[in-house]
């Protein structure tokens, strides 16, 4: 992700700060349309992303927060993968000679990345897979009901 001029920053600072007063006011609708531009603008931002997860929890549409975690799942691993090859740009040397003992010890992945644990990927995948499974279970419960 490239770097944010200080206009930009600032931009996100008061729309993040906007959002927040709409929370607070209880004007969901507006608050989630916010931290969606936030998101719109830097699709990396956890802080609007973890609020409008639980906005949309809140408002209980799994379906918007089904989309909504799938897309951040995306963009979250395509940032780490941009930051490990940047490192490894960077590092070049470095990354060469420890490279051969990262395989043995099945740290390197396919793509001869380093395999990290992401706390927040490893939230929101979990959450995605609770999600699906009581969409799910809703979905047979209702077809069950039809018949």
């Amino acid at each position: 992700m490239e770097q944010m001029s200080k206009k930009a920053r600032l931009i996100e600072k008061e729309r993040m700060q906007k959002a927040k007063a709409f929370e607070h006011a209880a004007e969901l609708p507006q608050a989630i349309k916010t931290y969606g531009s936030v998101l719109g603008k830097n699709p990396v931002h956890i802080q609007a992303a973890s609020r409008l997860l639980v906005l949309l929890r809140k408002t209980k549409d799994a379906h918007a927060e089904v989309k909504l975690l799938k897309t951040l799942i995306t963009n979250r691993k395509a940032h780490l993968e941009t930051i490990q090859k940047n490192w490894v740009d960077a590092h070049k040397q470095l990354a060469r000679d420890s490279a051969p003992l990262a395989k043995i010890l099945g740290l390197l992945s396919s793509k001869e990345l380093p395999i990290s644990q992401d706390e927040t990927l490893e939230k929101w995948k979990a959450r995605l897979t609770s999600l699906e499974k009581r969409i799910a279970i809703k979905k047979a419960k209702d077809v069950k009901k039809r018949k």
